[in-house]
C-alpha cells in the first residue's frame, strides 16, 4: 500500500503539523525591530514610496511581506508551511548522504521538533525562508556531485545560492563556495580537466553576476551605493564602538555620539558586553543630518581606520563573535534559552535544558568527530566521512567565519540558526557511526576470545 511505502514521510508531516499547530496555538507571531525593517523596505519598494527606500534589506523576504500584504498571522501560516517542506528536505538530504532510511527519518525528526526552529518561523524574520533556500541549495549539489554532466543542475544551484544571498546578506559567500567547492570535486585524480573545472565555475557564477549584479544596480540607482545592502558600515560598527574613541578628531561629534550611548548601555549589561547600538545611529543621523545610507557609509568609513590601526582589537572582537555563532538560542518573545532555564518553569526549564543540551552535544560531535575519523580509517568509514560532508563543513564554518569578521551583534547565534539543522544531521549520522564502530569492535573481541579459547 502507498502509505506503507512513504509511511516515514507521513510520520514526519504529522509531527511537523502537530507541533507548528500547538506553537501556533499558544505562541503570537513575534514582531521584531528587525522585522520593521523589512516592512519598510517592502512599503518603499511595492508601494510606490521609493523615496524612503534605505537599501539596508535585500528584496525577497520584503518581497514575501507583501505578498500577504503584511498579514503577520499569514506570514507566520506561510513560514510554518516552509518548515514542514523543510523537514522533508532535512529527510531526503541525510537519507541520501547515507543511503539509510533511519537517518534521514531521525534528522527530518529533529527539524520538525525543534522549538527553537518553529519559534525562529513564528518571528517575522528572513531566517525561515533562509533555511529553505540553504536546504535546497545544498539537495541540489550533492545531486550535481553526483551528475556531473548535467549542467542545469550547477545553473539551479547558481540560482539557489544567490536567491539565498539575496535573502540575508550574511550569506553572500555561498555562490562562491558552492562553485570553489563543484570545481574542487570535479578536478579528480584520475581526470584532471580544467577546462571541465572551469566551465562549471564558470556557469554557477554566472547567475550570481546577474542576480546580485542587478540588485546592486538597483541600489546603486537609488541610494548611491553599489551593494546587495547598504548595511556595512552599521553592522561593522558593532565591532569598533568599543574602541571608538581612537577614531581621528574629524569624527569628533559622531565619536560621541556613540561613546555616550554606549556608557549607558555598559551601565546596564556590563562593561565589554556586546550590545546593541541602534539608538546611537537614530541620534547620530539626526544630529548630522544624515540618512541610513549616509550614516552607514559614514559608519563603515571609520570602522576601517579603526580596524586598521587596531587589527588586535578587531581580532578579539572578531574571535569573540565566532564564539557566540555557536550559542544554544531561539526567538520566543519571552527570553531565550538562558532566561527560560533560569524562569524555574517546568514547562519552560525542561524543553530549553533538552534543546541545549542536544545542540551542546551536536556541537561537540560537530568539533570532535572529524579529528577521530582522521586517525582511524574504520571510524571514518562508519561515520561516512567524505566530501559531501565535508562541503556541510565549510559551508558551516564559512557562515560562522563570514559573520564574525562582519558584525559582532549579541545576536550572532541567531546567524547560526539556518545552518543548524545540518549540525544536528550530523550529529545524528556520527551517533550511528560510533555506534556500530564500537558495536563491531565488541563483536570482534568476543570473536577473538572465543577463538584463543579454542
Amino acid at each position: 500500500m502507498w502509505y506503507k511505502k512513504n509511511s516515514a514521510i507521513i510520520a514526519l508531516v504529522l509531527a511537523a503539523i502537530i507541533m507548528r499547530l500547538f506553537f501556533f496555538l499558544n505562541y503570537p507571531a513575534l514582531f521584531t525591530p528587525d522585522s520593521g525593517t523589512y516592512v519598510e523596505t517592502a512599503e518603499a519598494i511595492f508601494g510606490g514610496n521609493i523615496n524612503n527606500y534605505t537599501g539596508k534589506r535585500e528584496i525577497f523576504y520584503p518581497l514575501i511581506l507583501f505578498l500577504f500584504q503584511f498579514n503577520n498571522e499569514a506570514v507566520v501560516i506561510f513560514q510554518m508551511f516552509l518548515g514542514i517542506i523543510e523537514t522533508l528536505l532535512l529527510y531526503a538530504i541525510f537519507r541520501k548522504l547515507t543511503d539509510n532510511e533511519w537517518i534521514g527519518f531521525t534528522a527530518g525528526l529533529l527539524y520538525a521538533l525543534n522549538p527553537a526552529q518553529i519559534f525562529l518561523e513564528r518571528a517575522i524574520l528572513a531566517e525561515t525562508f533562509l533555511t529553505l533556500l540553504i536546504a535546497v541549495s545544498y539537495l541540489i549539489f550533492i545531486n550535481a556531485v553526483e551528475n556531473r554532466s548535467k549542467y542545469s543542475l550547477i545553473i539551479l544551484l547558481g540560482i539557489s545560492t544567490s536567491l539565498a544571498a539575496l535573502t540575508k546578506p550574511q550569506v553572500i559567500f555561498l555562490p562562491l563556495l558552492f562553485a570553489l567547492l563543484v570545481g574542487l570535486c570535479f578536478y579528480s585524480a584520475k581526470d584532471k580537466n580544467f577546462a571541465g573545472v572551469f566551465y562549471r565555475f564558470l556557469i554557477l557564477l554566472i547567475p550570481m553576476a546577474l542576480l546580485l549584479g542587478s540588485w546592486s544596480f538597483f541600489n546603486y540607482r537609488t541610494t548611491g551605493q553599489f551593494a546587495v545592502s547598504t548595511a556595512a558600515g552599521d553592522v561593522l560598527i558593532l565591532h569598533t564602538y568599543p574602541f571608538i574613541e581612537r577614531a581621528p578628531d574629524k569624527y569628533e561629534n559622531l565619536k560621541k555620539i556613540y561613546i555616550k550611548h554606549r556608557e549607558k548601555k555598559y551601565e546596564i549589561a556590563g562593561r565589554g558586553s556586546p550590545v546593541t547600538m541602534a539608538e546611537a545611529r537614530a541620534e547620530a543621523m539626526e544630529e548630522l543630518n544624515l540618512n541610513y545610507t549616509e550614516i552607514s557609509r559614514l559608519l563603515k568609513e571609520v570602522s576601517i581606520y579603526l580596524i586598521l590601526h587596531n587589527p588586535g582589537e578587531y581580532l578579539k572582537s572578531v574571535a569573540s563573535s565566532f564564539k557566540r555563532f555557536w550559542y544554544p538560542t531561539w526567538l520566543s518573545g519571552s527570553g531565550g534559552v538562558g532566561r527560560w532555564l533560569k524562569s524555574g518553569k517546568t514547562n519552560k526549564v525542561i524543553p530549553a535544558g533538552i534543546f541545549a543540551l542536544a545542540l551542546l552535544y551536536s556541537t561537540l560531535l560537530f568539533f570532535c568527530a572529524p579529528v577521530l575519523c582522521l586517525v582511524s580509517a574504520s571510524l571514518r568509514k562508519a561515520c561516512r566521512f567524505n566530501f559531501k560532508i565535508a562541503a556541510i563543513y565549510a559551508m558551516i564554518l564559512a557562515a560562522g567565519l563570514f559573520q564574525a569578521v562582519v558584525t559582532s551583534a549579541n545576536t550572532a547565534a541567531r546567524y547560526k540558526m539556518p545552518f543548524e539543522p545540518f549540525i544536528f544531521g550530523l550529529a545524528v549520522i556520527y551517533s550511528a557511526g560510533l555506534w556500530n564502530f564500537f558495536k563491531g569492535s565488541e563483536r570482534k573481541q568476543v570473536i577473538s576470545s572465543g577463538n584463543n579459547l579454542l
